[in-house]
């Protein structure tokens, strides 16, 4: 090899080894580090909310990222709301629970947010601790952000009523509930129990809910469709399937009267709820004739100095089994 051949070797040498040294993974990584984006997170430190409420949080970017990636809101320990009290609520690593995010690609903004679920629970003050963002989300610079959100109970404005008739029955072999129960004479004739609702004045009012045909009738009394008053609710009996003989008769069986009360399952979200009996004195019997109507149950509407509109349920005696108020949802950031 002559000498200048030699030197053009020696040059493209050290162009190679130069260029070996650049690729190396060990100076790259630096480079690509530099250039992610910054993101900072845009949401108050703590916050108070009712349940029911949407709290928005806002994601910043100092510059797009090309693909999609996904961002975590996880459930602090020491939370005292639980997973189902907000939409934080995957299970993650079995002690934890998390909402996952994703930001799509060529965006500098993107907001989603975390919703706190309303519940028919009467509760006090309840603290969602959030950890937003976590380590494996390494498409951007950022720095996790801690929340503490306070949620206060909500009573909704609404009483929901389930009115519940079924009953067993049988004597040897036979058995049968009302629910099921077909008349012999006529295959349409099945067991089937109204609600109607009167105001103070006994009217009936045009409101058909618990009128379906269900086993379970069920009748949600909203506030803002009532003005204050005393509302009677009384059963109906639309078809008896023909068991209102001396005795319930079936070939070669007899079966004694009985007895058929209502229960009601009622519930104010957030304010009560419980299970109401109808008196005897106004029971239906296996004897009562289609076409009867029997009083159930009370329901006042009331006001208080306050501007509170508040459910009171009673039975004919004005004895109470539940009574509570309204309030107001809100915002505090």
């Amino acid at each position: 090899m002559n000498r200048n051949n030699i030197s053009k070797f020696i040059g493209l040498l050290a162009i190679a080894l130069t260029f070996s040294s650049c690729d190396d993974g060990g100076d790259v990584a630096p480079i690509v580090e530099v250039n992610k984006p910054t993101m900072t997170i845009d949401m108050a430190s703590a916050v108070t909310v009712a349940e029911g409420t949407e709290i928005p949080v806002t994601f910043n970017l100092s510059a797009p990222v090309g693909k999609e990636f996904s961002l975590y809101i996880m459930l602090l320990p020491g939370s005292t709301a639980g997973g189902g009290d907000s939409d934080v609520e995957e299970s993650y690593q079995n002690n934890a629970f998390q909402k996952t995010v994703v930001i799509p690609p060529f965006v500098t903004s993107f907001t989603t947010s975390i919703l706190i679920n309303e519940d028919v629970d009467v509760e006090g003050l309840e603290h969602l601790l959030l950890s937003i963002g976590d380590s494996r989300s390494t498409a951007v610079h950022f720095t996790p952000k801690n929340v503490d959100v306070s949620i206060t109970n909500v009573v909704k404005d609404q009483l929901d009523l389930a009115f519940h008739f079924d009953k067993s029955f049988g004597v040897s072999t036979y058995t049968n509930t009302l629910c099921k129960v077909t008349s012999s004479l006529d295959s349409n004739n099945v067991y089937d129990i109204d609600f109607i609702v009167y105001d103070e004045t006994f009217t009936a009012l045009p409101i058909y809910d618990a009128q379906t045909g269900a086993c379970v009738e069920e009748l949600s009394m909203k506030l803002a469709d009532f003005t204050d008053g005393t509302y009677y609710i009384t059963e109906y009996l639309y078809k008896n399937a023909n068991i209102d003989f001396a005795e319930l008769s079936f070939p070669f069986i007899t079966i004694p009267q009985f007895d058929i009360p209502i229960t009601v399952d009622y519930s104010r979200a957030g304010a009560f709820n419980g299970v109401y009996t109808q008196e005897a004195d106004n029971f239906f019997t296996s004897n009562t004739a289609q076409d009867t109507e029997n009083y159930v149950m009370t329901v006042v509407i009331s006001t208080d100095a306050s501007g509170a509109r508040k459910f009171s349920i009673q039975n004919g005696l004005g004895t109470v089994s539940a009574f509570g108020k309204s309030a107001h949802k809100g915002f505090k950031k």
